[in-house]
């Protein structure tokens, strides 16, 4: 599966966060952050309920982030999910 959208970085105080669409334990994308020149993974996405494949880009609202997955969920039509910095 080779998604055909990607999303960027957004800063968070200093701080860089961002999804991958693939890689992570289940090769089913992450969520990172990048603070001090050091990357963390975050969140590794699996399948089914949890979500897979993130694909646009993270939105900060109050000082939690949200995104959306490609796949995943209840009907395996893609998820909303939100990281807390």
């Amino acid at each position: 599966m080779r998604p055909s959208r990607r999303a960027g970085l957004i800063d968070v105080r200093g701080e860089l966060y961002g999804t991958t669409v693939r890689g992570g334990a289940n090769d089913a994308g992450t969520v990172f952050k990048i603070a001090k020149g050091v990357e963390t993974v975050l969140h590794s996405f699996g399948i089914g309920k949890d979500g897979a494949y993130p694909q646009a880009a993270l939105l900060n609202v109050g000082g939690t982030l949200y995104g959306t997955t490609h796949l995943g969920g209840a009907y395996n039509k893609g998820t909303v999910f939100t990281i807390v910095p």
